[in-house]
């Protein structure tokens, strides 16, 4: 279980106590207890930081060097500024969450998953750039609109496979501008989605899928109703794409039930749910 923890440090740069009870403890006493045990080895260092209401733990260079002898390599374990680190929790957060959810759904594969930090390579003596980068073309704009979610993976049922983008929003930006923020990353979709999304043949492989949603969590239900408002009521070509984007809380990503979860589409007056695995009878 050290070992376990160990890696998913690495893989993962940062969990809150919290995620680390989450992803390997029955409790809250059992993980604090062995994280003492732990951080007085030199594995992992545990801190409080104003990015997060429960303390962080990362790697130590020791930590790091068990891994290494493990794996062979091991990526940079660099932190974020405490700007993005709660960012890194969130994303962290969602991995969580669908691992549980999948270990109880022995049907449901997941084929991959990336998050906005992980890098492709490009050529030597080029700059890696995001795995996740996406682009797409737009009526009265000059050029290409790109884009990189917060996160991205496939999932797998039988012979079905569907992939999802994912975009968390802590509240702090702007939700009315199409240049920034929420309303960049919304207006890029409504873009996108209808053309087909390009890009994530590099992640989800060439052959990986043609179905496509977007899951957008905010920080509460007003956010999502003035998401819906502001961007939901615009005139859409077609106007069933605001049906792939689907808006929720980032409270979900504390329980079991994020597969299961009832998703609302960004089109204010569409009153379907909508599931990421539909339910199907034996």
């Amino acid at each position: 279980r050290d070992l376990e923890l160990l890696r998913a440090l690495c893989d993962l740069r940062a969990l809150t106590t919290d995620q680390v009870r989450r992803l390997a403890f029955p409790s809250e006493q059992t993980a604090l207890r062995r994280l003492r045990r732990l951080e007085s080895a030199n594995l992992v260092r545990c801190f409080g930081t104003p990015a997060s209401a429960v303390r962080v733990v990362t790697l130590t260079r020791r930590g790091s060097e068990v891994v290494t002898t493990e794996r062979g390599s091991v990526r940079a374990a660099a932190l974020p500024s405490p700007v993005f680190l709660r960012h890194l929790v969130a994303v962290n957060d969602l991995r969580i969450a669908l691992g549980h959810c999948l270990r109880e759904r022995k049907d449901v594969e997941l084929v991959a998953f990336a998050s906005d930090r992980d890098r492709a390579f490009v050529g030597n003596g080029r700059q890696p750039k995001p795995l996740l980068s996406l682009e797409t073309s737009s009526e009265g704009a000059a050029g290409m609109l790109r884009h990189v979610p917060d996160a991205a993976f496939l999932l797998r049922r039988g012979t079905r496979s569907a992939g999802f983008l994912a975009e968390l929003d802590l509240g702090t930006e702007v939700v009315g501008d199409r240049r920034r923020g929420v309303g960049k990353a919304i207006h890029f979709y409504l873009n996108a989605l209808p053309q087909g999304v390009r890009g994530p043949e590099t992640f989800f492989g060439a052959g990986g899928t043609s179905t496509y949603r977007v899951l957008f969590l905010t920080t509460s239900e007003q956010r999502i109703q003035n998401i819906r408002r502001r961007w939901g009521t615009l005139p859409t070509k077609p106007e069933a794409v605001k049906r792939f984007v689907w808006l929720g809380t980032l409270d979900v990503l504390q329980g079991n039930e994020f597969l299961r979860h009832p998703w609302r589409s960004l089109d204010p007056l569409d009153g379907a749910q909508y599931t990421m695995i539909h339910e199907r009878e034996e």
